[in-house]
């Protein structure tokens, strides 16, 4: 402890009754704590006489003018005692010593200094990595803590911004890719010196990866280890090399590689040798393959991969194995005049499907109208279009010779072709993979495929690949009234209309139960032949 000594009083000791009959010294010395301390500043304080004794009697301590307390001198030192925290700063300070046996002593006014406080910051530090949209947490303190709160800044916050979070931690944001410096300090105030030293802590931003496609390549004109060249900003030739992913039955390897989504143009390459530019159908799961031919200069023409799905066979390994991938695909499936179920493993948007089936093509899908199966309906869509693995009902107006239709660049998706028409399963419309699929022969659930116009419960049947059947589980009658009284009618399979709209000039309307009915209402009807759902 610095000693700061206040002062050293000769005074003339008289007894305010008259007692004391001499004449008496004291030397008085104070000393304070220099440093503030916010629990409380300490003093000490020595009472000596001329005779180098030491009096009894009561100390009385003042400080800018206000009495701090009294304390006891016995004998000796008045030592480690605390008064209230004294600021910072400048004060005064004057003593008044009691004497046990009477009379009342002055030190006189001193002056005497307190110090700030020092301050120091720890805790976390860096650098940080972050990425474009990530937070983290820092835990950074002030010592002392009491002594104010620390001040927070980035030097780009559009870059990476601070907020506290509560107590000492504090959570940055980054928003922007780039780079920004966080700075945790504390100015000083009253009581507390600035802190010596800031904490800085670097953070680097970097924005989200660009998006990648994932392209193959067989090399069936062995090219040995393959590389892809692509661009924009493919870098050098030849690009990066390719993975090997396995080795086909005609011992071709195929490779495989990550390449920005937004490059436009790829090369294939090894050893010299080298595709030609491709420049479409660059899309995640595209597979390529070099022929035989080539261009003026040598480079080998390449086409997408091509894969055969057959109604004759079980295709499920096949899509399966080409799950993911963009290919050309032949489809042999056989069609006539009448409504056909149909489900593939890829899309086929309006326009391919047009100029496979004809401009007259009609897709229908089914939905239920309520939970218990009574009322479905067969939707006829505006601008029809298949998604992959959902059975749909279509009529084709254009037949192929061979039964074969061609999609090139679709993407094979190994989905479940399984709707469910009412929610809890109990009736679905489920497509089929498999040549030959025999519907069980007994057993409570029923199965409805079509067959000339109509739906047929046929236990034991078989159906080909790239058809549905509709599947009622269990005990669920109002379903299957519904298929077994259905016919499709020449647009749409089903009409539903409203109640309120219904005008049938001279028909005879039956109920399902073949009753005849004057004044319908809410369901399901034969009207003229076919039927008709009222809501």
């Amino acid at each position: 402890m610095k000693r700061l000594k206040l002062f050293s009083l000769l005074v003339l000791l008289m007894a305010a009754t008259g007692a004391w009959a001499q004449d008496a010294d004291y030397d008085i010395d104070v000393d304070f704590d220099p440093y503030y301390n916010p629990v409380g500043t300490g003093f000490n304080c020595m009472i000596m006489d001329m005779m180098g004794t030491q009096p009894k009697g009561t100390l009385e301590l003042f400080v800018d003018g206000e009495s701090k307390g009294s304390f006891n001198v016995n004998g000796n030192m008045v030592g480690g005692q605390i008064i209230p925290a004294l600021d910072a700063g400048e004060h005064d300070c004057e003593a008044v010593f009691r004497p046990q046996e009477g009379g009342v002593f002055f030190s006189g006014n001193r002056g005497f200094t307190i110090n700030k406080a020092d301050t120091d910051i720890y805790g976390d530090s860096g650098p940080i990595n972050m990425g474009v949209g990530e937070s983290t947490d820092l835990f950074v303190f002030l010592n002392p803590d009491q002594a104010g709160e620390l001040d927070y800044v980035s030097s780009d916050a559009s870059v990476v911004s601070i907020t506290k979070a509560g107590g000492n931690c504090y959570t940055i944001q980054a928003n922007a890719a780039g780079t920004a410096t966080i700075t945790f300090s504390f100015a000083g105030n009253t009581n507390y010196e600035a802190a010596d030293e800031d904490i800085t802590i670097d953070v680097t931003v970097v924005g989200a990866p660009e998006p990648t496609i994932t392209v193959y390549f067989t090399d069936s004109q062995f090219y040995g280890d393959v590389n892809v060249y692509y661009w924009p900003n493919g870098g050098d030739w030849p690009g990066q090399a390719m993975t090997e992913v396995e080795t086909n039955g005609y011992g071709q390897k195929i490779y495989s590689a990550e390449v920005p989504a937004s490059c436009t143009g790829v090369i294939f390459n090894g050893n010299g040798r080298q595709t030609v530019d491709i420049t479409e159908n660059i899309v995640d799961g595209a597979w390529w393959f070099a022929k035989e031919w080539t261009d003026e200069i040598g480079h080998n023409y390449v086409e997408l991969v091509s894969v055969n799905l057959n109604e004759a066979n079980d295709v499920t390994p096949t899509i399966a194995e080409m799950d993911g991938k963009v290919v050309n695909v032949t489809l042999t499936r056989t069609f006539n005049e009448n409504w056909a179920t149909f489900v593939v493993p890829f899309d086929i948007d309006n326009a391919t499907l047009r100029a496979q089936f004809g401009d007259g093509v009609q897709v229908s899908t089914v939905a239920a109208t309520d939970e218990a199966g009574a009322d479905i309906e067969f939707v006829p869509m505006a601008t029809p279009a298949i998604t992959a693995n959902v059975p749909v009902l279509i009529k084709v107006s254009t037949i192929a010779d061979n039964n074969q239709y061609t999609f090139n660049g679709v993407k094979i998706e190994n989905g479940n072709p399984v709707q469910d028409i009412v929610s809890d399963g109990s009736v679905q419309f489920v497509g089929n993979y498999v040549n030959g699929w025999s519907i069980p022969a007994t057993g409570a659930n029923a199965y409805y495929y079509v067959k000339d116009n109509y739906l047929v419960n046929s236990q034991g049947a078989y159906i080909n690949g790239f058809r549905a059947y509709f599947y009622v589980v269990g005990d669920v009658p109002q379903a299957k009234s519904f298929f077994e009284n259905f016919s499709f009618s020449e647009a749409t399979g089903v009409k539903t209309i409203d109640n309120g709209e219904l005008i049938i000039d001279n028909a005879v309307i039956y109920d399902l139960q073949g009753r005849r009915v004057a004044n319908p209402t809410r369901g399901l009807y034969i009207v003229n032949g076919k039927k008709v759902i009222i809501k």
